[in-house]
């Protein structure tokens, strides 16, 4: 190999596993639309919900009945259809508060335009309790409907699409705080007076805006701005969302203080506290000669709050955006908050409890500013992607400061064993903010994804999400995510998502192991049997498929070795130096698993499991391990490929010729002459092609290029999914698959050196 060729590999073996073995193709070339359609949980729930039986609602159709039905019998935990047709712009809120009796006079108007042609009608949350004294729309006064949550004003005129329209609502009454702090229902406006004499205050994920303002209450449709006018007794501070307009004096012993954000910004995180307050501000510059407001308004008494408020927060910011990126709202503030009810990210202007104040919880709402507020979750089946990235963020902010051994450690404090999905499946009745999942599981889920990717490459999957014009300042899904992750990872990651996000529970782990000579070849082996045993679980989820991590010791010695677990029972036989004193499962515990080790018995396994061509020979090796010989083998369940037969002869294994193409799923049992005998069973798919492959193009596209070495060192290194069909990424006709069938590839690839299966 000439020199120039051995730089070269060098430095596409080191590129692709500095970035865990990432794809060459630009990880943001992807069709975000094509992803996005995929969630259509919510619409279909929507339109099943449709299905029930009407209800009769003054001035409403039949099909107006129905949706009216829908709402009030399970709450506007989804949108109307009339919702997906309009887009909020802005709002201006201007409202009174009154500490004597707890009521507001509000006068609140929503600026928006239509998505669609012949737009009649604007369908609003709003809890219905508040006297309405005045309704227009487009400056005339407006008619209005309102059933439980549901206000719909309608229009004097239709609008058709890019039409904008103006509603304003004057309204007064006694707002409320539905449910307790993190409740699923929970949100609103409250009057209280525990950590101090008297506050206003406003706490609103999930669905608590429409407790004090009509609005559109979900997460996908953000305004482009909000001006907030609070007035309010004189003396008092109004702390809120953006930067500080003015603050107006209005000589009856009221003030009127006046905020406003132009970033884009979700209901759930508009807010604002007033009360007794002072005001502590600090600079960060964030770039040089550049700075940015961090404040902090605080009660009188709580010392260390503001002191860790202040120790905390400037160095938060710059991990994070040395980490993710630049703090996204740099244009405004970070803004820290006192208040009475738990805590709270809102946009800008965080908000905890003087009890809670403390570094691990500040940096977790901080983190919120790129994975709640810069991208929010479309929808709250998604809120993992809110508040599981802000848990993992803590972990990643620890690392930062203390190195790898820390975040480990931190990791695995964040408890989740046996829970449900990451997914919520409905939001009427799930607890969308459980800790177990929402939070921690969310959490473990990245960790998992890292072990998966690599060390640097989560990193990159994390920054080119958070920078996708698409998604910034606007919504995202699961989808969007696992389209960055695979973007970098380089092949698809369902396996990968569809367990972990949208499945229950988690694997139990049994593995056994045992010391073999291979004196064919004069090589020691390691028989290692992995099985899964979750069956029992509440939350029973039948197989994960996960690369699992052994460390094998040795005279003084260690190595790591990887092994693709993807079934209930698995047996392996692994190369190794010397032979083995202990073995160690996922020593570094990637994987959010129970794990026991037990005595190995017996276990059955196949060499290199390849796919089949149509009318070609087909050879597959049988092993059992373990036990005593002779081994007797059977067809327990399923089809052998059509033309394959099964021998039990000196040697087991299959071989024919596959004569229909189709895939093919059985399990054989293998049966030792042990007294009691010892009996394993082995799951095996097989895939009969109708057509050949192509040598090289391990990755089945059609091509051989770099992606499919790429392929090759994700498979032999990281425990990747094989070459598609084996054979495919044989290349150097060596009869296994390995790193010098890659660098062959880049060879044949870069500087024109012998093709595929030429030798």
């Amino acid at each position: 190999m000439n020199i120039r060729l051995l730089v070269l590999i060098c430095i596409l073996a080191s590129s692709l596993y500095i970035n865990g073995f990432a794809s060459s193709e630009n990880p943001l070339d992807f069709d975000a639309d094509t992803y996005r359609t995929k969630d259509s949980v919510l619409l279909e729930l929507l339109e099943a919900k449709k299905q029930l039986p009407p209800s009769i609602v003054r001035n409403a159709d039949s099909t107006r009945q129905s949706e009216l039905f829908t709402m009030r019998a399970f709450g506007l935990s989804a949108p109307t259809a009339n919702m997906l047709k309009y887009d909020v712009e802005h709002y201006w809120i201007d409202i009174i508060l009154n500490f004597s009796v707890h009521d507001i006079h509000s006068q609140v108007t929503i600026t928006g335009k239509a998505l669609e042609d012949n737009l009649s009608l604007i369908d609003l949350t709003f809890r219905s309790g508040f006297t309405i004294d005045n309704i227009t729309a487009n400056g005339a006064s407006a008619s209005y409907v309102q059933n439980g949550e549901l206000f719909t004003v309608y229009l004097p005129e239709t609008i058709d699409s890019a039409e904008a329209f103006q509603i304003t609502a004057q309204y007064h009454g006694y707002p409320v705080y539905s449910g307790t702090p993190q409740s699923n229902t929970g949100g609103g406006l409250s009057y209280a007076s525990q950590y101090t004499s008297q506050i206003c205050q406003t706490e609103c994920e999930p669905f608590g805006s429409r407790n004090w303002f009509p609005c559109k209450d979900f997460p996908f449709d953000k305004a482009d701005s909000v001006d907030l006018m609070v007035t309010h007794p004189e003396g008092m501070t109004t702390s809120a969302n953006g930067l500080l307009q003015s603050i107006t004096n209005n000589g009856n012993g009221t003030a009127t203080t006046h905020w406003k954000t132009r970033y884009p910004i979700t209901t759930y995180v508009i807010h604002f506290v007033t009360t007794y307050q002072n005001l502590y501000e600090q600079q960060w510059e964030y770039a040089p000669g550049d700075t940015m407001p961090v404040v902090v308004y605080a009660y009188d008494n709580y010392p260390q709050a503001v002191d860790n408020y202040l120790t905390y927060t400037i160095p938060g910011l710059e991990v994070f955006s040395d980490i993710f990126g630049l703090y996204p709202f740099v244009d405004e503030k970070y803004g820290n908050s006192l208040y009475d009810l738990w805590g709270m990210e809102n946009q800008t202007m965080t908000v905890l409890v003087p009890p809670i104040a403390v570094e691990w919880i500040i940096i977790h709402e901080m983190a919120h500013h790129w994975w709640g507020n810069l991208i929010t979750c479309k929808n709250f089946h998604h809120i993992w992607l809110n508040e599981g990235f802000g848990t993992y963020s803590e972990a990643l902010y620890y690392e930062y400061l203390y190195g790898t051994d820390f975040y480990h450690d931190y990791i695995q404090t964040q408890g989740c064993l046996n829970s449900g999905s990451v997914y919520v499946e409905n939001l009427d009745t799930d607890n969308i903010f459980d800790g177990q999942t929402s939070y921690n599981k969310g959490s473990r889920v990245l960790h998992m994804l890292r072990g998966v990717v690599g060390d640097s490459a989560i990193i990159e999957i994390l920054r080119n999400y958070q920078s996708d014009p698409e998604l910034r300042y606007s919504w995202a899904t699961t989808a969007d995510f696992q389209a960055h992750a695979e973007a970098v990872y380089g092949s698809s990651l369902d396996w990968f998502f569809d367990q972990w996000i949208y499945e229950p529970g988690n694997p139990h782990y049994q593995y056994a192991w045992i010391n073999l000579y291979d004196s064919e070849t004069g090589t020691n082996q390691l028989g290692l049997q992995i099985s899964q045993t979750q069956t029992g679980d509440p939350y029973y989820f039948p197989g994960f498929s996960m690369p699992v991590r052994i460390q094998v010791f040795f005279d003084s010695q260690d190595t790591i070795l990887t092994v693709f677990n993807n079934a209930l029972s698995q047996t392996y036989l692994l190369d190794i130096p010397l032979p083995a004193d202990s073995v160690k499962f996922d020593p570094d515990k990637w994987i959010l698993s129970t794990v026991f080790e037990t005595d190995f018995v017996m276990g059955a396994s196949v060499k290199t499991l390849d796919t089949a061509s149509l009318n070609e020979f087909y050879y597959l090796e049988l092993n059992a391990i373990g036990g005593t010989p002779p081994y007797t083998w059977e067809l327990i369940s399923g089809q052998l490929p059509y033309g394959v037969t099964l021998h039990n002869e000196d040697s087991s294994y299959l071989a024919g010729y596959p004569s229909y193409p189709a895939e093919f799923n059985f399990s054989l049992r293998v049966t030792d002459s042990s007294n009691p005998q010892n009996t394993d069973d082995i799951w095996i798919t097989i895939v009969v092609l109708e057509q050949g492959y192509i040598c090289g193009d391990a990755n089945d596209d059609g091509l051989v290029n770099v992606s499919d070495a790429v392929r090759i060192i994700n498979y032999v290194f990281l425990g990747g999914g094989p070459p598609i069909p084996w054979d495919a990424g044989e290349v150097n006709c060596d009869g296994n698959v390995n790193v010098s069938d890659a660098v062959w590839i880049t060879n044949y690839v870069f500087v024109g050196g012998a093709a595929p299966c030429d030798c």
